[in-house]
């Protein structure tokens, strides 16, 4: 293989990789977000399921942090 085309596809891969942590972090910034707020009204109007929204986003958390 050429050696041009060869650090060409590495540098793509390179892309790739990055674009998909960044993707990935940013899924877990709105999960956060999201449970979050569930929480803080939850907290606003007495919601009794704060401990669902809880266990729920450590879920997310988990499951973007540690993928399979």
């Amino acid at each position: 293989m050429d050696s041009s085309l060869h650090l060409e596809i590495e540098k793509n891969m390179e892309i790739v990789a990055h674009n998909d942590r960044a993707d990935r972090y940013k899924t877990i910034e709105r999960s956060i977000c999201t449970a979050l707020s569930c929480i803080h009204w939850g907290n606003l109007i007495g919601n009794a399921d704060i401990p669902a929204h809880s266990s729920q986003m450590s879920h997310l958390i988990g499951s973007y942090s540690n993928p399979s």
